[in-house]
């Protein structure tokens, strides 16, 4: 699987007993930086009005109508959801590394280096409760890289990329 897409289960946070989660769970071990306030940004709808996301930082990205996004490449896999939201944003990749980026809710991620779609390292859940939800992890060259997001089902979702520590 190239990109990601995290199933609809995310999309209810729910314990396992069913139970509703608290609203102020506390991200878990390992992933800090959302404890920090994010920064607002207007997502892109197309690659040269794309917001540049820092590394180290959450960002709330404000998210479009699918249809009126210019994707540099179709996204891999089309989440079924009604109204979906989707945007770009561009990462700056200072050294070679694998990166992560972690999200508030469920999408469908494609990096993107140029034309080239990144394959993912590794994707996954996060948790069902707390303020981030889903992480998937790229291999990265220096440069300039477009983050694409798609399948989205509110408007806005909030985003982190972090260097992955070296093992």
């Amino acid at each position: 699987m190239r990109g990601l897409v995290v199933a609809a289960a995310l999309a209810a946070p729910r314990l396992a007993t069913g139970q509703a989660c608290a609203p102020d769970t506390p991200p878990p071990a390992g992933y800090e930086l959302w404890r920090s306030a994010a920064v607002a940004a207007d997502s892109g709808v197309a690659a040269q009005d794309a917001p540049a996301l820092a590394i180290g930082r959450l960002t709330r990205l404000e998210l479009h109508p699918a249809a009126s996004v210019r994707f540099v490449a179709a996204p891999e896999q089309q989440r079924k959801v009604d109204a979906p939201q989707a945007g770009l944003a561009v990462i700056e990749v200072p050294r070679r590394g694998v990166y992560r980026v972690t999200a508030s809710a469920p999408a469908w991620f494609d990096m993107l280096a140029g034309q080239e779609r990144l394959r993912n390292e590794a994707y996954g859940r996060v948790g069902p409760c707390g303020p981030v939800r889903m992480f998937v992890e790229f291999r990265m060259e220096p440069g300039r890289h477009v983050l694409q997001l798609s399948g989205a089902t509110d408007t806005h979702i909030t985003v982190a990329v972090e260097a992955r520590p070296r093992n």
